[in-house]
């Protein structure tokens, strides 16, 4: 069963990611970088089908980490903002 969910996420993510990172490079970069990114998605996704399992592995937890770095980071530069007014409405003000 477990097998069966890793496989239905992963499904779910990579269509997921796919126009979500094609506007992402949109923005970034202008309207000609999809049919480069798209070409860099699909190539990304044949490789990973090629590749081994403990490359897989690997990969797949160095670019969790990359994806957790600005998360935290943005929750350190912005803990003022997000937390205080929840606070103070738990707690009341002051």
């Amino acid at each position: 069963m477990s097998d069966l969910t890793t496989l239905r996420f992963s499904f779910t993510t990579i269509i997921e990611f796919a126009p979500f990172g094609e506007r992402c490079s949109e923005y970034l970069f202008c309207n000609r970088s999809n049919q480069l990114f798209r070409l860099g998605w699909v190539g990304a996704l044949v490789a990973a089908c090629l590749s081994g399992m403990p490359s897989r592995s690997t990969t797949n937890q160095a670019l969790n980490t990359w994806v957790a770095i600005p998360n935290g980071l943005a929750l350190v530069l912005l803990q003022a903002t997000i937390f205080k007014p929840r606070m103070s409405n738990v707690f009341g003000p002051g």
